[in-house]
């Protein structure tokens, strides 16, 4: 890790403790159990920013699910999103299924609805859509998603809690924003 990135961290703010971030979390997942209790889902992570947040998240459920994951990105180590790219795509049958799908956060949607329109067109009969981020901004977004989010953050570069800064950080326990 160079300077400029040990830098960034001192100089951003901390917006969501470990505790804040956890208490979220369970609450976000009994909302998510009252819809899902009976439908024993596939739960599919997006690699590699939900990693920490579904772990947590996966924790709280009291009911039988399933597991695989994809890999989609967009910001290949850089602060700004381009062309989604494919790394990964699910090896179980989603075909009839509830599937929800988990990610880290949500911004403009392109990562989440790209993922959500492949197991819609896997013939998936429910598609569920859980981030642990929700960037609060005015910019245009047509479509609905995410069904379910944890936290509001502002519309700046966060990272922490499986997000990364430039594929560093993703171990910290709470969430920071960039200065502007």
């Amino acid at each position: 890790m160079d300077t400029d990135t040990h830098k960034i961290l001192n100089e951003s703010e901390c917006i969501y403790t470990e505790d804040q971030i956890n208490s979220s979390i369970e609450e976000l997942a009994k909302k998510i159990e009252e819809k899902t209790y009976s439908l024993n889902p596939l739960i599919i992570p997006i690699l590699d920013g939900a990693v920490m947040f579904s772990a947590a998240l996966l924790k709280h459920f009291s009911f039988p699910f399933d597991v695989d994951y994809m890999h989609l990105t967009r910001y290949r180590g850089k602060t700004i999103g381009s062309s989604l790219e494919w790394k990964k795509k699910p090896t179980m049958i989603i075909e009839n299924r509830n599937v929800v799908i988990v990610d880290d956060i949500f911004d403009e949607g392109y990562t989440l609805s790209e993922a959500a329109q492949y197991c819609r067109n896997k013939n998936a009969k429910n598609v569920f859509t859980v981030v642990l981020a929700l960037k609060k901004h005015n910019r245009d977004n047509d479509n609905n998603l995410p069904d379910y989010y944890a936290l509001k953050v502002p519309d700046r570069y966060v990272f922490g809690f499986g997000m990364d800064y430039k594929n560093n950080y993703r171990d910290l326990s709470s969430i920071y924003a960039l200065n502007e």
